[in-house]
């Protein structure tokens, strides 16, 4: 496989470079992994690419997201305050443009996002706005508040799922803030634990009338524990299946489901 990682351009690079949290970044890339790079320590960034596209980074070939840019960015502004490392990882850019090399990165994904110190999650502005609010107050979730961060597109997609649950550590950032401030997946998990049993109960509810009424953020919750708790190949394979099946995926490429599955089990490179 190719491991590919966005590091800092050093003074008198010659090569593409971007602009990127106000420094210059550039690519490191080798065909195969090395030991160096198998060593070179670096955060993954996970965001939700949406349905708008724009030119690709680094003068890269194709189209990818218009969020990639932003979502790398803050991704780079959210770790700044809080760790040395400078290395980063995003499927977008870092991904092989075609041939063995893009399909063994594709197979490869579970050892990527394991093999990260850390993996970090752009979410939404208004998601985060509630997920920061709550970490500082520790008041439950509004009824508004669930089903915003239910319809979150982050939350709910079938991609997503390998990068949360091989992450080391996962965090939470938005694009658009002007200093790396984050929260972490403990203060995610203990405000929706929170809020969803204070709302079962206000409305006296069972535990499946709420996973109807707010399906992907019950999930999310089962998730994070399991994230938590269970470690490699200690996850059940039942319950991939049924966190799979229920999240959203691109009707076109069905085959994401079967390739996340894949990846949440094993994370041996290809």
């Amino acid at each position: 496989m190719e491991l590919r990682l966005i590091v800092p351009a050093a003074p008198g690079w010659i090569g593409p470079t971007e602009e990127l949290a106000g420094s210059s970044w550039r690519i490191l890339s080798d065909s195969i992994v090395s030991d160096e790079q198998r060593h070179t320590p670096y955060h993954c960034v996970s965001y939700s690419w949406g349905q708008e596209t724009a030119p690709n980074l680094f003068g890269l070939p194709g189209q990818v997201s218009r969020n990639t840019r932003a979502a790398l960015n803050a991704a780079i502004l959210a770790s700044a305050s809080s760790t040395e490392l400078s290395a980063f990882w995003i499927d977008a850019v870092c991904v092989p443009p075609g041939g063995a090399a893009r399909r063994a990165t594709f197979e490869s994904m579970g050892y990527i996002y394991s093999a990260a110190e850390s993996v970090i999650v752009v979410l939404q502005s208004a998601s985060y706005a509630i997920l920061t609010r709550n970490a500082r107050s520790w008041e439950p979730y509004t009824e508004e508040d669930l089903r915003t961060l239910n319809e979150d597109r982050w939350i709910d997609s079938v991609w997503t799922y390998q990068e949360l649950v091989n992450a080391k550590e996962l965090w939470f950032t938005t694009t658009g803030l002007e200093a790396g401030i984050s929260v972490s997946d403990e203060d995610l998990l203990n405000g929706i634990g929170l809020s969803l049993n204070r709302y079962k109960k206000k409305h006296e509810i069972s535990a499946v009338e709420l996973r109807q009424r707010f399906p992907f953020l019950d999930a999310l919750e089962d998730r994070l524990t399991d994230r938590m708790i269970g470690g490699y190949l200690q996850r059940s394979v039942f319950a991939c299946l049924t966190d799979i099946g229920s999240r959203r995926c691109d009707p076109e490429m069905p085959e994401n489901r079967l390739y996340t599955l894949l990846r949440a089990i094993t994370q041996e490179p290809s």
